[in-house]
This record gives structure tokens, C-alpha cells and sequence, in this order.
């Protein structure tokens, strides 16, 4: 009953999608087909659109974003934007020693978070909360600053001075050139600042993900996209129980929090009680958010159809080709 119906899909190559023509608003759907090519590189991806393969790819590693960036006269059909996304690592509080919050909180002031949007070289921003910092009448508290010496004191408080003693770990991430990279670089940062030794380990999105709700990892990379402009569709998240709290943490007064917020009808109160139990997640720390994404999107002038939003959602149902099209596409400065 959608604007478009599947006409096959080719495992490792490509899904094809063909308008619906029982759609109950065909007239508006402009494409015949669309194909969704399944690319694990994004070097290949950018290969393939600077060729001319394709029309738009949503994603461009960083080594080749910070060239594309330097390019003078500047390109046309790139413009990374800030939207509702928390790149952030799931910590199992189930497991010994990440149950000690102490040593979450080391592991948080031990990261370095510039360094990693410097390697992204997209505009990325650290993150210190897990609510991103851009919505209306809502600033979220954050977590400490990075500080390696009060990191070192709180994992030798925890019984681990100069990381001995410590058990080895594991980072689990799904398979994705930046993920490796910043698993990598975060591996390091533990290694030089705390003397602990951690495992890196890539996956299938389906296996970690399945590993993450049965709690069978240790560390684990994520990210979350705001489901609408509202600091909840990022806090419920972590109430006890949660589908979504794939780290064991249970807090009753988080709960109440979020129990709370959901029935008062005060605007400004429901966003105090929202920032009051974002406190208790950065004060507890079952997740260690790094950064809040940019979109990274490379669209042909002749797409039209296309904007940045704060969901960095786009829809082919809206989406159209005009080949005579050779003017710059709006969609770099949002919708007109």
C-alpha cells in the first residue's frame, strides 16, 4: 500500500524498487524505479558516484570529505549539516568491572572526543551529552570534560592503578570503515591513558545488534536519530526494562523521571525533569557519547526533491529527476 512495491533484490548488488501504481497518490510519485545498491565500502560508493554511477550516496569517509571540503571553487553537491543523530558506545553494566561507575566515568575522561571529529573532518561535534544540543528551550547536561590524571585516580580508586589488574575487554562496532577507525583510535587513547588493554571487533549489523539486546558484549558502538524534535525520543530509551536499554542499567529515580515528564502537561517542568534524568545518564554513564553527526550526503544537480532536515530523512517518494537540470540543488540550504 506504499508509493513504490519491490521488484526483486539481488543479494550483495542491489534492491529494486517499482511505483505502485494502486499507490492512492501515484500521480505525485514521479520515479518509475529506484535501485538501492548495497555497497560495503564508501570508497567504492564515492567511486561510483564520481563516475557518474550514481545519483546520490549518503555517506563519504573522511580522508575523502576532508579533500572534497578543500576544494576551490567549492562543490556544489556536497553540504554536510548538523542533524538529530548521537554517534555513542553502549557499556554492559552487567559485566565486571564496567558495573563500577567509577570506571565508566574513567573511561569517559580517558577519551579524547576532538581528536576523533578531527579524523571525521565533517564538522562533527563532541559529544558530552546524549541529547543533541540543538533543540528548542533544552540544554542538556553533560558529562566531565576529559581529564586523564582524575581518570587515572578514579580506576586505581576501583582497584586497577595504572590499569593493572584490569581484565581485557572488548569493542564491538559493525562492520564500517569509520567504525573501525574510531574503535581504533579509542582502543589507543584507553591504552596510553589508563594502561588497559582492549579487543577490537567488527560484526555483521545483525549479529551486534542481536549481541547488544542479549547483553553479550562488553562495548558496544550505536548511534540514535531523534524519532521527532523532542529530548524523550532519546531518554526513554534507558528506563529499566527498555527494549532499547541494551546495557543493564536500572535507575528508579531515572524511571520515575520518565514516568513523570510523560504525564506533565507544563512545558517548561517536563523539560526540567527530562534534563534532571539526563543528569543521572551522565552522571551514571551506561553509555559514552562521542560525537553528534553531520549529514554526509552527495547529490547530482538533476535530483531535485532533496533537502537537509534534522532526521536527515529523505524520502524517494518526493524525490525527481531532471536531467536539464544543471543549476545548484537546493537541498544544500534546506528546504526554500
Amino acid at each position: 500500500n506504499g508509493p513504490f512495491k519491490p521488484e526483486f533484490r539481488h543479494l550483495r548488488d542491489r534492491t529494486r524498487v517499482r511505483k505502485n501504481e494502486q499507490f492512492w497518490d501515484r500521480d505525485s510519485i514521479k520515479l518509475d524505479t529506484v535501485d538501492f545498491l548495497a555497497v560495503e565500502s564508501t570508497f567504492t560508493a564515492l567511486n561510483l558516484y564520481l563516475t557518474g554511477k550514481v545519483d546520490w550516496i549518503n555517506d563519504i569517509p573522511p580522508p575523502a570529505l576532508k579533500e572534497i571540503l578543500k576544494e576551490n571553487p567549492p562543490r556544489e553537491d556536497v553540504n554536510p549539516q548538523p542533524y538529530l543523530n548521537t554517534y555513542f558506545y553502549l557499556l554492559n553494566t552487567t559485566h565486571p568491572p564496567l558495573g563500577d561507575v567509577r570506571v565508566r566515568r574513567a573511561l569517559s575522561l580517558a577519551t579524547d572526543r576532538d581528536e576523533i571529529t578531527r579524523l571525521l573532518a565533517g564538522g562533527e561535534l563532541p559529544a558530552y551529552s546524549f541529547v543533541p544540543p540543538v533543540l528548542p528551550d533544552y540544554d542538556p547536561p553533560q558529562c566531565q570534560q576529559p581529564n586523564v590524571e582524575e581518570a587515572r585516580r578514579l580506576l586505581a580508586e576501583a582497584g586497577y592503578p595504572g590499569g593493572r589488574g584490569f581484565p581485557a575487554f572488548e569493542i564491538s562496532y559493525n562492520t564500517h570503515e569509520t567504525h573501525q577507525m574510531i574503535a581504533q583510535v579509542i582502543r589507543k587513547q584507553w591504552q596510553r591513558n589508563l594502561g588497559i588493554h582492549v579487543r577490537t571487533r567488527n560484526q555483521e549489523f545483525a549479529t551486534l545488534l542481536s549481541n547488544q539486546r542479549s547483553l553479550n558484549y562488553d562495548i558496544s558502538r550505536l548511534a540514535w536519530i531523534g524519532d521527532y524534535p523532542d529530548p524523550n525520543t532519546y531518554l526513554d530509551m534507558f528506563i529499566t526494562g527498555g527494549d532499547n536499554n541494551r546495557t543493564g542499567f536500572s535507575s528508579p529515580e531515572y524511571d520515575r523521571l520518565i514516568v513523570d515528564a510523560a504525564k506533565e502537561p507544563d512545558a517548561t517542568k517536563r523539560l526540567a525533569m527530562l534534563r534532571d534524568a539526563e543528569r543521572i545518564l551522565m552522571d551514571e554513564l551506561p553509555i559514552l557519547p562521542f560525537y553528534f553527526y553531520v549529514s554526509k550526503n552527495m547529490v547530482k544537480p538533476y535530483v531535485r526533491g532533496f533537502y537537509n532536515n534534522f532526521q536527515d530523512s529523505h524520502p524517494v517518494s518526493a524525490i525527481w529527476i531532471d536531467r536539464e537540470q544543471k543549476s545548484p540543488n537546493p537541498f544544500l540550504k534546506g528546504r526554500p
